[in-house]
């Protein structure tokens, strides 16, 4: 084959990969997976090392629950492109939601080792950790993920879930004070801050926390039912 031919070639094939590519992605847009698998796949017999294809096909078998052929998939990547950060984040995110936690773990640390203020990383790492009972590592990650990023509600919440696993709930209502600062008066950190209020039987602040809930919200049933309650035992 001259020259000439082989950038024929090329062009043609770059052509075909396009028009494949698209009619994929507008399959997956109106969630015909199984023809979006397979112009995906013929885009593979084309450039079998194509990253975008490799990574879609991941995200589509993980979509629809076939989970080894997503791993797979994504695996190839990293083999083709190690520095391929979102590949890694789904992975993890795969492996915690099939509970392999420690496989999550290593995922979620080759993006920390690529992007150090990756803030869902760091919460994604805290989560496996939690789910490890590994309360105080779980605390070190949620804690960098607010240091990244201060109105990450989710971090607040298993932050303080933490602190309750390790029996110390006299920080876990400093935390989520700190919290209600930030979101304004949220009812479910409210409601949390009172839950813990009562279990250490300071029933006048958890009456001060429902009282807020019904302020913001007069209608909520089971703010309004704590409220009967706590009125009997302040």
């Amino acid at each position: 084959m001259t020259e000439i031919d082989e950038k024929k070639k090329e062009k043609e094939d770059w052509l075909k990969i396009k028009d494949l590519m698209k009619m994929g992605d507008l399959c997956v847009d109106i969630e015909d997976y199984g023809f979006a698998i397979k112009k995906y796949k013929e885009t593979l017999q084309i450039d079998p090392q194509d990253l975008r294809v490799l990574f879609n096909l991941g995200v589509i078998y993980a979509t629809i629950g076939v989970n080894k052929k997503a791993i797979k998939y994504w695996k190839k990547c990293i083999e083709i492109k190690p520095q391929f950060l979102d590949t890694w984040f789904y992975l993890g995110t795969l492996y915690f939601r099939l509970e392999e936690y420690n496989e999550a773990i290593k995922c979620f640390e080759r993006v920390i080792k690529m992007d150090p203020l990756n803030a869902f990383a760091l919460f994604n790492l805290g989560n496996c950790y939690m789910n490890l009972y590994e309360y105080q590592i779980a605390i070190k990650y949620y804690e960098a993920a607010l240091s990244v990023d201060m109105f990450d509600f989710d971090s607040y919440f298993n932050l303080v879930k933490c602190y309750e696993k390790l029996g110390d709930l006299k920080y876990a209502i400093k935390i989520l004070k700190e919290a209600v600062d930030i979101f304004l008066d949220d009812k479910i950190l409210l409601n949390k801050l009172g839950k813990i209020y009562i279990e250490l039987e300071h029933f006048k602040k958890a009456f001060g926390c429902y009282d807020t809930i019904i302020k913001m919200d007069p209608y909520d049933e089971k703010a309004e039912n704590k409220i009967k309650i706590l009125k009997t035992l302040i």
